[in-house]
């Protein structure tokens, strides 16, 4: 009788399990990059929120540069956003990595790294020239950006006062991380592994 019981039961579960992979397969064609176990990489994706398929709109940030111009980041390339204040940049651990990464990838078409500021509470000019103030006692990144409106947090799951983003070129966004987090330094181990997959479709010539 208990070993009828254990088949049944073991008979259930593995039609459950075969219903929960349908569903899983299912869910998995809405995003752009086919994820061949999504069991195992459901925790590696974020969603942004107004896209629950994970599809970054890039163009929904109100980004201007240090003189005050509008700016707007490229789609189609593997795109690291450094989300930071000049109150939370000193516990910061990756800054001088972040500046590494933009030097290994100086001359990569498909690169961009967006250090972004969000100290909205001063705003407009005086935001600007807080934040180069600030940058005199720092690496200055390759491109320093305010966020205008302070939204980005609205489009965007953030980990902390310091965050970094990773959005491969197909538009999907993959990973974030937390600055002050010891382990968060296998972040740019990420970053190189979608700047590998980018190349890779190149070759392939596979559109974003």
């Amino acid at each position: 009788m208990f070993y009828r019981l254990a088949a049944a039961a073991l008979v259930l579960t593995s039609g459950l399990f075969a219903q929960a992979q349908e569903a899983s397969t299912e869910e998995d064609s809405k995003y752009k990059v086919k994820i061949k176990n999504i069991w195992e990489t459901r925790g590696d994706m974020v969603h942004t929120r107004n896209t629950p398929e994970s599809e970054a709109d890039l163009s929904a940030m109100n980004l201007v540069d240090l003189a005050g111009n509008k700016v707007t980041a490229e789609p189609g390339k593997v795109t690291v956003i450094e989300y930071w204040s000049v109150k939370s940049a000193p516990t910061n651990l990756y800054w001088s990595r972040a500046r590494a990464l933009e030097h290994e990838y100086a001359d990569e078409e498909g690169f961009q790294l967006l250090s972004i500021n969000y100290d909205y509470v001063q705003s407009g000019k005086g935001q600007r020239k807080a934040v180069k103030e600030f940058l005199k006692d720092y690496t200055m990144p390759k491109l320093v950006l305010i966020d205008n409106d302070d939204g980005l947090r609205d489009i965007f799951q953030m980990r902390g006062p310091i965050s970094y983003l990773l959005i491969n070129h197909r538009g999907v966004y993959t990973y974030t991380f937390r600055g002050d987090d010891p382990g968060a330094a296998e972040f740019f181990d990420h970053v190189k592994n979608a700047v590998e997959f980018m190349r890779q479709d190149k070759i392939n010539k596979i559109e974003p």
